[in-house]
């Protein structure tokens, strides 16, 4: 316990700064109208069509900073009035067949919060987390899928997908203050495209039997890729006197988008019989970036996980009574977090004139993104197993 003559003026003392705001007030306004057509020509092709107006602005009342000094948060300029346009066709030359074209257009708007300029400490990432600003986000999807239902709950169907962002939103850090410093800010440009398979399909078409009809099959995968453009304010490698300390730079990284997988994989066998039933699950993804940076060797990713539940049900007193034991997560697979601290190095051919980063570093010898020896892991985490049984009665 401290003594009272340690206290005061020339001693230990506590005082808040009028620079230490801590609310935040705004104000946004949603508004949309839409029509959409459904047009049939002949029997066998079908166009929906439609357009939304989307109408958001956004109004700051009270958005102090945290702070000392000049923010780097700037308010980003947002079309109060966007158009959102979509189709979908689909031709069906025999009744269990269809063949599908559609495009679309929508756009996610910043929430209140990702207007506030308030940086803050974050625990779970372990240094100051906050944003520069958010422009609103907007998607052009286009798909093109053949479906065939061969039966009753059945599907079989191939498709091929292309998105394109105009300024996705992604979890950077920087660390060219000293500090590691995070923020939410919107990339330049980014596109995703690939290939998605879906199944579902019983095996009754073996034999006819009713223990095979009971039994399905089921999955799906999907496999992509992306191209990344962000912007980012790095260290100035010219050194000439009167050069500016950092400078802003484009830097196209061909990279799982922030928060995408280049594989997903779902497959399941479930059996419906009169009494008993069981549904086994397994899922997979690929490698994921969680943060982003203009240098390579703190991207931070996560490794592969997968998933195992399980589900066994029965049925007694003439089906009025269900017993389900239901068990997830059965693996208990680390959701694990890594750069790769020791895998790149300067591109010794990298031409300084060029306003591309992306060829600034470039990958050792001998290795990957994918984790390896020496790779430093930011964060481990087990979810654990969970288990619980549910008993229903119907009156």
């Amino acid at each position: 316990m401290q003594k009272p003559e340690n206290l005061g003026i020339t001693g230990l003392n506590y005082a808040t700064n009028s620079y230490w705001l801590d609310s935040f007030e705004g104000k946004s306004k949603t508004h949309a109208l839409y029509a959409m057509l459904d047009n049939r020509f002949f029997d066998q092709l079908r166009l929906i069509w439609g357009v939304r107006a989307d109408y958001y602005k956004y109004t700051d009342i009270k958005n102090p900073k945290s702070i000392r000094g000049a923010s780097e948060y700037m308010p980003k300029p947002d079309k109060a009035w966007q158009w959102l346009p979509s189709a979908n066709l689909t031709y069906s030359p025999i009744s269990q067949i269809n063949i599908r074209a559609a495009y679309s257009s929508t756009i996610v708007r910043p929430e209140m919060m990702e207007n506030s300029q308030f940086l803050k400490y974050s625990p779970y990432l372990g240094g100051q987390f906050g944003n520069l600003g958010l422009y609103s986000t907007r998607i052009g999807s286009y798909d093109l899928k053949t479906e065939w239902f061969p039966g009753l709950g059945e599907i079989i169907s191939a498709g091929v997908f292309y998105k394109k962002f105009d300024k996705p939103v992604e979890l950077t850090v920087n660390i060219e203050s000293g500090n590691l410093q995070y923020y939410i800010k919107n990339a330049d440009n980014a596109k995703v495209y690939g290939l998605e398979l879906e199944l579902r399909k019983n095996f009754g078409f073996i034999v006819d039997n009713e223990l095979l009809k009971n039994l399905t099959a089921y999955g799906n995968l999907t496999l992509q890729k992306s191209d990344v453009v962000s912007t980012f304010r790095v260290t100035n490698p010219d050194k000439t006197p009167g050069a500016p300390s950092t400078i802003e730079l484009s830097s196209k990284i061909r990279r799982p988008m922030y928060g995408q997988s280049p594989y997903l994989i779902n497959a399941g066998l479930q059996y419906n019989g009169k009494h008993f039933g069981f549904n086994f699950l397994y899922n997979k993804s690929g490698l994921k970036t969680y943060i982003v940076s203009a240098d390579p060797g703190l991207i931070e990713y996560e490794r592969p996980r997968e998933q195992i539940d399980l589900q066994l049900s029965y049925k007694l007193l003439k089906n009025r009574c269900e017993i389900k034991f239901n068990a997830g997560n059965l693996l208990n697979t680390a959701s694990s977090f890594y750069i790769n601290q020791a895998s790149y190095e300067r591109n010794p051919d990298y031409d300084f004139e060029s306003p591309d980063r992306s060829s600034l570093f470039r990958l050792k010898p001998g290795f990957t993104d994918k984790y390896e020896d020496g790779d430093l892991l930011k964060f481990v985490q087990r979810f654990g197993r969970t288990y619980s049984t549910v008993i229903t009665y119907n009156f």
